[in-house]
């Protein structure tokens, strides 16, 4: 579903009415499931990457909250490690496995898996890396205004239709 087509307005249109008919709690818990029934249209396979991302960072945001030193270094390589590792997979692998095949004379079809290229992959994993950056910051404004830890709030923060509904 594309932002300029016709699909796209009567979904985002029975979701308004749905969001305003309804109290404000529970209607960003709409708009949460929506943006992620938004993000699965075009494929549902690739839901697993964002709430895989989404679950990681929540509860690493949870730990960043009562740890220190260390251990805080060591949750945000870990947010580092998952998100840069999901970005670097899909965007990446193809790239360099058939570079190192061209390399080593190895035909390019024994290694390269003609990966497609999830939407969003990179704003959803740059967004989950500063939601964690946030965690850890105690003192980050942004993270005491909007990232409170919630998977409501998380999600809906990195999600399409949560950044489609701060812009109006």
């Amino acid at each position: 579903m594309l932002f300029n087509s016709f699909q796209y307005w009567i979904f985002f249109l029975i979701v308004a009415v749905l969001f305003y008919s309804m109290p404000f709690r529970i209607g960003k818990l709409l708009l949460l499931c929506a943006s992620y029934v938004f993000y699965m249209w075009w494929d549902p396979r690739f839901i697993v990457l964002i709430l895989t991302s989404t679950v990681v960072d929540y509860f690493l945001g949870i730990w960043l909250e009562v740890t220190t030193g260390r251990r805080k270094k060591l949750l945000l390589a870990i947010s580092l490690v998952v998100n840069l590792g999901i970005l670097g997979f899909f965007k990446y692998y193809d790239f360099f496995a058939g570079s190192l095949a061209g390399l080593l004379h190895i035909p390019k079809s024994s290694v390269v898996l003609q990966i497609v290229l999830p939407v969003g992959v990179s704003f959803y994993s740059f967004a989950s890396l500063s939601l964690a950056a946030s965690a850890g910051d105690h003192d980050s404004e942004r993270y005491h205004s909007c990232y409170i830890w919630s998977v409501k709030k998380d999600g809906f923060c990195r999600s399409f239709l949560g950044r489609v509904r701060l812009v109006l």
